[in-house]
């Protein structure tokens, strides 16, 4: 079979990489995952031995067309000003990447803020459970930019935990921009443990045959 090669920037390869693994690698297997190998060849890329085979498989090449369709979150509109339930303004709303205009997408942000907490797992539990109870509704409604928006809030609460679990102040880097170095409890301690609730929360909902459509309707359709 003839290897299939893409002449790309180099950061495109590496985040063409990322999804490859996102979508293709076998979560039960998380120890393995720096030990899965990978090809660079000059500006050509080549994944190797990444395939799950309990997950339906996304070949390189659809990632590829993937990240060169996908328009980016458009920061540049006046969004104080901007009502998204108006017909008139939808249409403005982009996907981008990632939490990517999370708290900058009214009246949704407001809606859906002030249920967003992760200071223990039990408040983050709560939290979470809201989100994704008005994720479900909006999908009901098939109101993509409030479903899509509540995904994007149990994604912020995943790295948002994970960030003080890893440095308990909320600072990852010191004066000199240089990362101090993570807690000796991250993968323990009470952020770590709200991080993981909102990670299978927001999985829950990425993974949801509803919002896969209307995320595919979406993306075909934005301007």
């Amino acid at each position: 079979m003839k290897k299939e090669t893409f002449n790309l920037h180099s950061k495109t390869i590496k985040k063409i990489h990322l999804l490859y693994l996102r979508y293709n690698i076998n979560e039960n297997k998380k120890k393995d995952f720096k030990k899965r190998r990978k090809t660079y060849v000059g500006s050509s890329f080549r994944p190797v031995g990444l395939f799950s085979k309990e997950k339906e498989k996304v070949s390189f090449s659809w990632l590829v067309r993937h990240l060169r369709r996908m328009k980016e979150f458009n920061y540049n509109l006046a969004y104080k000003k901007l009502n998204f339930t108006k017909a008139v303004n939808r249409s403005l709303y982009r996907i981008g990447r990632g939490e990517q205009g999370v708290l900058l997408v009214r009246p949704y942000t407001n809606i859906i803020c002030k249920h967003w907490r992760f200071k223990t797992p039990y408040i983050a539990l709560q939290s979470a459970r809201i989100i994704y109870k008005l994720f479900c509704n909006y999908l009901t409604q098939r109101d993509f930019i409030g479903a899509d928006m509540c995904r994007k809030f149990l994604e912020m609460g995943f790295t948002r935990a994970r960030r003080y679990a890893n440095h308990h102040s909320g600072k990852k880097y010191d004066v000199n921009q240089n990362v101090l170095p993570q807690e000796k409890d991250s993968e323990t301690c009470k952020y770590a443990r709200s991080a993981d609730i909102f990670l299978r929360y927001r999985r829950r909902a990425a993974r949801d045959v509803n919002y896969i459509q209307l995320r595919k309707e979406w993306r075909n359709a934005e301007i």
